[in-house]
């Protein structure tokens, strides 16, 4: 009788590992794809154990050679994975095509699907290679194993070209569907208190993109320097401000609100200053173009601002769904061009009081102050058992 395998993960690292990446590493072991050694024979006992359970060691050994199987794979000729479980043809076919993983290109293809039968996509036309590549994936081994690669061709760049329209579309959304301050909410009397206008919001529904500033409300101190204005291409922080999309249901920040200055953008961010959204820490880093040059201390050529997890969403209310601790929808404080003006927020958020430090930041820089009494909350450790299907992924 076939066994159903829960998969416990280390909490602090947070990595899902699936049947899929399971099946692949020990294939890859079985026909010396890789090399057997310490770090493979523990790693395998581990994934052997019912339940699984990786400790932090071997979660991080799992995730090495998972690269490593996967460079493998691109040097072998597809032809030569015939007969190969469905999962390592899948895996094969993903990263000679499309450079990728099976699991991220599954994830994009399968919400690129829905998109493209709704007609979310408005290069719609374009797409139908793609389609194929997706139902290809679904298809069983004897079609896999007799795809010609050549017809496929190109959907590594349609995939990306996908995906940017699908992340424009749901920043869109997301613009949409934000806050705005409402003559209605306005609180008078504590305005006329605090010398600031005060918004009062309840527990009204109410969507926002947050971002929870790295300054500490009871160690605030007064500074000259603009906090949202660009600093210079030495410091990624400086060049992008993260922010993190949410509602009073679903209303998770990076830090918790209460204790750092927090403030709210509006619906008038530039479309061409999204770098990324996620449902997850969107991990932005500076690149600059080519290799490295250093002259003089400095970096040769212009870098850009980017981000590698290439999520798609179909809409702003799938990423709040897809949402587990925070989000992230990041963008640049100013684009290229210095004459442009920075994109800066709205309001001082706080949540249930208002403090001396918000009062005294939001005179700083001119804003009002929304106050909400919903239960907003900051970022929380979350585990997530995934059950495999009734597989036993040992018989290869």
């Amino acid at each position: 009788m076939k066994k159903s395998v829960t998969i416990d993960y280390d909490e602090k690292n947070g990595k899902l590992i699936t049947r899929q990446e399971i099946v692949c590493f020990l294939f890859a072991l079985k026909n010396k794809i890789i090399q057997e050694d310490e770090v493979t024979e523990s790693l395998e006992q581990s994934l052997q154990a019912r339940p699984i359970k990786l400790d932090k060691n071997n979660l991080r050994n799992f995730i090495s050679k998972k690269k490593e199987i996967l460079k493998k794979f691109k040097e072998i000729p597809f032809a030569k994975f015939k007969n190969c479980p469905l999962e390592v043809l899948r895996e094969a076919f993903c990263v000679k095509v499309f450079q990728d993983s099976y699991k991220n290109v599954i994830t994009n293809l399968t919400t690129f699907n829905e998109a493209y039968q709704k007609g979310y996509l408005k290069g719609r036309g374009n797409f139908k290679k793609l389609g194929a590549a997706f139902n290809l994936l679904n298809s069983e081994e004897e079609i896999l194993i007799a795809a010609n690669l050549e017809d496929y061709s190109g959907v590594k760049e349609l995939l990306y070209d996908a995906f940017k329209e699908m992340q424009e579309q749901t920043f869109s959304d997301i613009k949409k569907s934000l806050y705005t301050l409402e003559e209605t909410d306005l609180d008078k009397k504590a305005s006329e208190d605090l010398g600031v206008k005060v918004y009062r919001i309840g527990k009204q529904p109410k969507k926002m993109l947050m971002h929870v500033s790295s300054i500490e409300k009871k160690n605030m101190q007064s500074s000259s320097v603009d906090y949202f204005e660009p600093k210079g291409k030495d410091n990624v922080l400086s060049e992008y401000i993260a922010l993190s999309y949410v509602d009073n249901e679903n209303l998770k920040t990076f830090r918790n609100l209460d204790d750092y200055i927090t403030v709210i953008y509006g619906n008038n961010i530039p479309q061409d200053h999204l770098v990324a959204i996620s449902n997850k820490d969107a991990f932005v880093a500076y690149e600059w173009p080519g290799k490295e040059v250093k002259e003089k201390g400095e970096q040769k050529g212009v870098g850009t601002t980017v981000s590698h997890q290439k999520q798609m969403f179909l809409g702003a209310k799938e990423l709040l769904n897809r949402t587990q601790t925070f989000n992230e929808v990041s963008i640049l404080r100013r684009d290229a061009a210095p004459q442009n003006p920075t994109t800066r927020p709205i309001a001082v958020f706080c949540r249930r009081e208002i403090s001396d430090s918000d009062v005294s930041f939001a005179k700083q820089y001119g804003l009002p102050i929304v106050l909400s009494n919903a239960n907003y909350s900051y970022k929380s450790q979350w585990t997530d058992k995934t059950r495999l299907d009734n597989t036993d992924y040992l018989e290869m």
